[in-house]
Formats: structure tokens, C-alpha cells, sequence
């Protein structure tokens, strides 16, 4: 029985994983009509920093990155900046 525990276990994680979910919609407080607003596209790059061996990349559909930057021992600033501005 002990060994059948841990298969039994595996098999209702599996069809606990297999339900959908239903995103609920969310009425925002004050919306804001950006329709208007000019769109400010981000330079695609991928930033290095190559003495540490970090590089980071917005190459991809729906990345967000405007900066990446060492600062100090494993610190690094990223920056995301809003495509229009509110």
C-alpha cells in the first residue's frame, strides 16, 4: 500500500491540474481612455554583461525591458518603462 502512495498521489495532482480557469472581470475605479496617447516602441537588444556572465534580452513577444545595468557584487537595476504614459 505504502507503494501505491506516492502513484495514487501523482494521479489526482494530474487531474487537479487539468481543470480551467475563469478569470473574473475587474471593473477598474477610475479607467483611463489612453487612446489618444502617442505609443513609445522600446529598442528589441539584448543587454550583456560579460565580466559576470548575466545577459538579459526583451527579444522576445511581450517582453518588457528599457534598461539593464550592473550596479554592484550580483546587484543588478532593471528598468520597464510604460508604452503610454497615463
Amino acid at each position: 500500500m505504502k507503494n501505491q502512495l506516492p502513484f495514487v498521489f501523482l494521479i489526482l495532482l494530474g487531474i487537479s491540474a487539468c481543470r480551467t480557469y475563469q478569470a473574473k472581470p475587474y471593473n477598474f475605479p477610475n479607467p483611463v481612455d489612453t487612446t489618444d496617447k502617442p505609443v513609445e516602441l522600446q529598442e528589441k537588444k539584448t543587454y550583456s554583461i560579460p565580466q559576470e556572465g548575466v545577459f538579459a534580452t526583451n527579444l522576445f513577444d511581450g517582453a518588457r525591458l528599457n534598461n539593464f545595468e550592473y550596479l554592484e557584487n550580483n546587484a543588478y537595476r532593471r528598468q520597464f518603462l510604460f508604452q503610454r504614459e497615463q
